[in-house]
């Protein structure tokens, strides 16, 4: 029972789908926020199915392409109650106000009713999003690498979930009360640290495979080909060179993905201690999609040489 619990507190955040239980238990939601980078994970597989499919009947069409880019980034905040794009609103709201004191900028934070498409800060998120999917959707259709495109739609959710832990704190000192429950969950340092390592290292071992096991290394239409395709790969990995390589762009994809996590992560940490004085949970919706932005435009940059 407590398992079902856990996991509907886990479904029931941040997207559409209900469960069973409503738990404002804070254990219970510390435990449902871990599993966070998991739901991310279905999440992107579920938005990913009908664009993958698209491209790769839809050929090379830069309209089709366009309207995939779209229904992916629609699916993927749709699926999540367009929460992270209204958080991202409230946060730059309250973050922009010059002179006002943290407890008011924290209640700013907490009460800010405006709506998704408010705020510049919103719609240029909006437009940069769209125009990365875009390209990526571009690089990879036209390249058939429709592999690599699933693995960066799939995964990008993922680990910009893992990296939404770090906007909790991680002890009592680091965050104001808050009426929201959400506010009051604590999660260990370590556990943040685990968990993005985690994720970070398979990512950086699947983009590894596909680099050195080729776009064939897993076939979308034939379990058949996939598994001829793997055993391949695996007697590939016999040879001393190739797996050398391997492991040389685990640690290379690894590194390159890295400062994308950081980079979002940090500099709300910097505004949430420059001008809350504490961090609050408040700006995991901020951090999750300033993430997830950066992570599309690392992998843009790293399908180039994934795609030959």
């Amino acid at each position: 029972m407590k398992l079902i619990e856990i996991l509907t507190a886990a479904v029931r955040f941040g997207t559409r789908f209900h469960g069973p239980y409503v738990s404002d238990n804070p254990a219970v939601l510390r435990q449902a926020l871990v599993l966070q980078p998991v739901i991310g994970l279905f999440l992107g597989i579920l938005a990913a199915i009908p664009v993958v499919l698209c491209c790769e009947y839809a050929g090379g069409l830069q309209g089709i392409l366009l309207f995939t880019s779209v229904i992916y980034l629609f699916l993927l905040e749709w699926m999540t109650r367009f929460k992270g794009l209204h958080g991202l609103t409230r946060a730059a709201h309250a973050m922009q106000h010059y002179g006002i004191p943290p407890e008011e900028r924290l209640s700013l934070l907490e009460t800010e009713k405006n709506s998704i498409g408010d705020g510049v800060c919103t719609s240029f998120y909006v437009v940069a999003k769209a125009m990365v999917v875009y390209l990526l959707f571009t690089r990879l259709a036209l390249f058939r690498s429709d592999v690599a495109l699933a693995l960066v739609l799939v995964l990008t959710p993922a680990l910009s979930r893992a990296a939404m832990l770090f906007a909790f704190p991680s002890r009592d000192a680091d965050f104001f009360p808050s009426e929201n429950s959400l506010g009051q969950v604590k999660i260990g340092g370590t556990v943040k640290i685990v968990m993005i390592l985690f994720w970070l290292i398979v990512s950086a071992v699947l983009l590894a495979a596909i680099k050195v096991g080729g776009q064939n290394i897993v076939s979308l239409v034939s379990f058949d080909m996939t598994k001829r395709h793997f055993q391949l790969f695996l007697q590939l990995m016999q040879l001393p060179d190739v797996k050398r390589m391997f492991f040389f762009h685990i640690l290379r994809y690894f590194v390159l993905l890295l400062p994308a996590i950081l980079c979002g992560v940090r500099y709300w940490n910097i505004e949430a201690e420059k001008k809350l004085l504490r961090k609050s949970g408040f700006l995991h919706d901020a951090v999750q999609e300033t993430v997830e932005l950066l992570l599309l435009i690392m992998f843009l940059i790293l399908v180039d040489e994934l795609s030959f």
